[in-house]
């Protein structure tokens, strides 16, 4: 099976492949994804600008960090 991934997929898009990659049954293809939980805190600047902070740390199986880092590729 192949995903494919790119920095749009968040939350529980990231949820579903991060099971795939960490046990192998899948070949993850495409770019990181966006790094997040689905749980940022969301201020608006002004001007059509928004902030968007993580709102919890969230780590890969391995311990890596996830938030902002997101789910990596196998393949570009």
């Amino acid at each position: 099976m192949t995903i494919l991934i790119d920095r749009g997929t968040f939350s529980a898009a990231e949820d579903f492949v991060l099971p795939f990659k960490d046990n192998r049954r899948a070949r993850i293809v495409g770019e990181a994804t966006g790094g997040s939980s689905g749980q940022p805190y969301v201020c608006d600047l002004g001007g059509g600008m928004l902030l968007w902070v993580g709102s919890k740390r969230q780590y890969l199986p391995d311990g890596d960090p996830f938030e902002g880092v997101g789910i990596l590729p196998d393949d570009a």
